[in-house]
């Protein structure tokens, strides 16, 4: 279905409504370690996804929800949500911008308990978390020499426990509002860039509220054709009544490089101290022969659950195929996907990503691998706060015809290091796809899911699920 947006956008905007039916059998649908008992589910899941793109604006959505009914153990029929919105809107030329976004999805909410195979309702350790984030944006360019922006944000995050037993702690929702300033050199200097930007944000956790203020210069000065040095110095102030903000505020600084030999190579690396630590941002990417992608990212800083959430969210794209995906990985957007518990604390923390893409003409290869270290600021127990997760995916697309794929993906994620013994575990997860495109509307699936959770202390629960499905756009 195709309609036409308001002549001050003049884009067309394309909705289209899909219905999918599965059926699908688990061999442990209460996800218990013992006396694991099978059941078959029947799913029903309407679905909608709206494209617009023109002059002013651009608009996407993909949304569906699903409907699980189980033939023994009818307790756990329920619904399930899964969508991703993202839209952007150029309210007066070449000014002010409009920017809105929203993720709803259903999370395991802790790493170490019980977790489902495939997409069904579950009897325990599951969240819905909802996030939404918009605001408007002043933005302009003075000429060739400068370009400024002054932009705010509104981002608000709220979890709910879905299944039978809640033996997962619901975090408080959380409401936050950011505030940002900028203004760097343009285009007219090719060798120097200079930039300062003002941030002030503030998080409101049910009974905490957390405020950060932040003041930052940066430079960069061409010293050859393809390398620049960098530089930057600012200040932070953090308060928030879980926290000694004294130890993560104050004067910070650093410097490193920018090297880009090449259209297929650019690296940036820069290393300093803030937040009362050392501060390493990285980030590379290489390309070889238009088939091969590679990529490392590191960087380390100090946030909430609710702005690693909003900032997550942010950086969501859509691929040339119009799917929602994260920039870095080009997997499936999970912006609110975390291999930690769900929590209303500070963190300071460290992460690394590395992320492979190989497409060729029938096949398709991509590897993602995290290392994340997080310590919450406001944890002083035995053990201290720092909790380390490691996860890496494999996932590998043959097109067996032009109507035939099959897709097969590979996970492991493992808490190796936590305060406590009963916060560590790694859990393996295995899929198998076989899709089938009957004619450009319809679409066959026969598949197969398998998980084994293993927490350090307690029993391995593991989940076989087989489906077929079908599904039909409207």
């Amino acid at each position: 279905m195709t309609l036409a947006a308001p002549s001050a956008w003049a884009a067309e905007v394309d909705i289209v409504p899909s219905l999918a039916v599965a059926e699908k059998w688990t061999d442990n649908v209460l996800s218990t370690a013992t006396d694991r008992e099978a059941d078959f589910i029947t799913s029903v899941s309407p679905g909608l996804t709206v494209q617009a793109k023109g002059a002013g604006l651009e608009l996407g959505l993909a949304y569906a929800a699903g409907y699980d009914h189980y033939a023994a153990r009818d307790d756990l029929d329920g619904w399930r949500h899964e969508g991703l919105g993202i839209g952007t809107a150029e309210v007066i030329e070449n000014w002010l911008f409009l920017d809105a976004r929203a993720s709803v999805s259903e999370q395991n909410g802790s790493a170490v308990n019980a977790a489902v195979a495939g997409d069904r309702t579950a009897a325990r350790n599951r969240l819905r978390l909802f996030t939404t984030s918009i605001g408007p944006s002043l933005r302009h360019a003075f000429g060739s020499e400068a370009l400024a922006e002054l932009s705010y944000r509104h981002d608000q995050t709220s979890a709910t426990t879905v299944g039978e037993v809640a033996d997962t702690a619901e975090p408080a929702d959380s409401v936050g509002d950011r505030g940002r300033f900028m203004v760097r050199t343009g285009e007219g200097y090719a060798n120097t860039q200079a930039s300062y930007a003002a941030e002030a944000g503030r998080v409101d956790r049910g009974s905490q509220v957390f405020t950060h203020v932040s003041h930052l210069v940066r430079v960069g000065q061409k010293v050859e054709a393809d390398v620049a040095v960098l530089g930057h110095v600012g200040h932070d102030r953090v308060d928030d009544p879980g926290i000694d903000g004294g130890k993560v505020s104050g004067v910070f600084g650093g410097g490193g490089l920018h090297w880009a030999p090449s259209k297929v190579t650019d690296v940036m690396a820069e290393a300093g101290v803030r937040y009362g630590g050392l501060d390493v941002q990285v980030l590379g990417t290489h390309a070889i022969d238009g088939v091969l992608t590679v990529a490392v990212s590191h960087r380390s800083g100090l946030e909430t659950e609710e702005e690693a959430f909003a900032d997550a969210l942010d950086r969501v794209q859509r691929d040339e195929e119009g799917r929602f995906v994260d920039p870095f990985s080009r997997l499936a957007a999970a912006p609110t996907a975390s291999p930690f518990a769900r929590s209303n604390s500070v963190f300071r923390y460290r992460r690394t990503d590395l992320a492979a893409n190989l497409k060729g003409d029938r096949d398709t290869a991509t590897l993602a691998a995290t290392l994340t270290t997080r310590r919450d600021l406001g944890r002083t127990a035995v053990g201290g706060g720092e909790t380390s997760a490691a996860g890496v995916t494999l996932r590998l697309v043959h097109e067996l015809r032009e109507d035939l794929a099959a897709t097969a993906q590979l996970g492991i994620d493992d808490i190796f290091r936590a305060p406590t013994a009963a916060e560590k575990g790694f859990a393996y997860r295995a899929g198998l796809d076989l899709g089938y495109q009957i004619n450009p509307t319809t679409t066959a699936l026969a598949g197969y899911r398998y998980v084994d959770t293993r927490p350090d202390q307690g029993a391995s629960v593991r989940e076989n699920m087989l489906s077929l499905a079908g599904r039909k756009a409207f």
